[in-house]
């Protein structure tokens, strides 16, 4: 049986250290990867990585390759299963479940971006982050903006009810009966569940008299405890849609060591631009009487993508588009060939590469799927 390890020895090309000696440099570097298909790209970049030394932040052309470059990445670097809170790898989206249509939010999304924000905001650990440009475009309430306007509880003292009802209003917390998804609360007497926009879990405060006896993380569909904890922190939304003057765009949480991972620098500035005139179109051409900020308030467009990433090491993917590299590579891995359901096709390309001295290794995560092959 392979191993992750074992993969990462087989593939394992002679410039590989050269590689991690400029990524480790303190001073931003240059580099040019191009023929990485596949799965070859989280094959290179993981072993090259994972001391979680900086933090590193691919990004993708689309949400589908950005979502399969996660599933890689978490397997190879050990995040697969992890509770939300311990994960190191991440995948940020976007906030809303369409395209520009800022009116149609996903409140699973928003969880998944402010458990990012927030991390970067209250730990010191790396991580590595993927994510694309519908995702990278919105803009984000600014870690001053976060620190000063969460909400701290801490069992045994005292809650005040108006002002913590207050504060959940404010910041667009929705009153249920029940609580099932992020930016939910509910309240029973001496009893509070809040599902915050930052965890993985809704937590149930119970009091006595105005005293927080207990904060227990739950799960919603069985109503049972997850753990206890001692203390916690309640963010506002971090979503573009938040009406904050005060907004900012992902890149300023990064800070100077961060190495960034871009398929295509100019397509990736283009697609923003492109995004910030649809969306600037749509609030044209909309009647909405509700109160809107300005497009360049809550979007970001493809010149403060480029001042986001300058002064940081670049690592551009199938594209060169900078003038100088300090590294530039051409690893010449193409794309399988589609075989649909044919494994008449499958075995002549396995005969085929075995005829030209390469080495034909199957990999699947399904033992039936193992066992047909063996079959076959």
């Amino acid at each position: 049986m392979i191993t992750y390890r074992d993969l990462f020895e087989l593939f394992c090309p002679e410039e590989k250290d050269r590689i991690r000696q400029l990524i480790e440099e303190a001073a931003a570097k240059r580099l040019s990867l191009r023929g990485l298909s596949g799965s070859s790209l989280a094959l290179l970049a993981a072993p090259l990585i994972a001391g979680f030394e900086k933090h590193h932040i691919f990004i993708l052309p689309d949400r589908e390759s950005a979502a399969f470059l996660y599933h890689d990445m978490e397997k190879l670097l050990g995040d697969h299963g992890k509770e939300l809170v311990d994960k190191r790898v991440h995948y940020f989206p976007s906030s809303y479940r369409r395209t520009h249509k800022t009116e149609e939010t996903d409140n699973a999304n928003i969880k998944l971006r402010a458990e990012i924000i927030n991390k970067l905001v209250t730990r010191n650990e790396k991580y590595v982050i993927i994510s694309y440009p519908d995702a990278l475009s919105e803009k984000l309430v600014s870690s001053r903006y976060l620190k000063t306007n969460s909400f701290n509880i801490k069992l045994g003292e005292t809650l005040p009810i108006e002002i913590f009802l207050e504060f959940l209003y404010a910041y667009q917390y929705q009153q249920e009966d029940f609580v099932f998804e992020p930016g939910q609360f509910a309240w029973r007497g001496g009893i509070f569940d809040v599902f915050s926009f930052s965890e993985e879990y809704p937590f149930r405060i119970e009091l006595e008299g105005d005293k927080v006896a207990s904060i227990r993380l739950f799960d919603t569909n069985t109503q049972l405890s997850v753990k206890e904890i001692d203390n916690l922190h309640i963010m506002p939304s971090t979503s573009a849609g938040t009406l904050v003057e005060e907004q900012v765009s992902f890149f300023n949480f990064m800070d100077e060591g961060t190495v960034f991972w871009i398929k295509d620098i100019a397509d990736v500035k283009s697609q923003l631009d492109i995004i910030f005139a649809k969306v600037e179109k749509e609030k044209a051409d909309s009647e909405a009487t509700i109160e809107q900020l300005p497009t360049e308030q809550t979007f970001i467009q493809g010149s403060d993508f480029l001042s986001g990433i300058t002064g940081h090491t670049l690592i551009e993917l199938e594209a060169a588009t900078i003038d100088h590299y300090d590294l530039s590579l051409d690893f010449g891995i193409k794309q399988q060939n589609h075989f649909g359901k044919s494994f008449d096709l499958l075995l002549n390309e396995w005969i085929d590469n075995t005829e030209h001295g390469c080495r034909n290794i199957f990999l699947s995560e399904n033992q039936q799927q193992h066992q047909r092959i063996k079959e076959i």
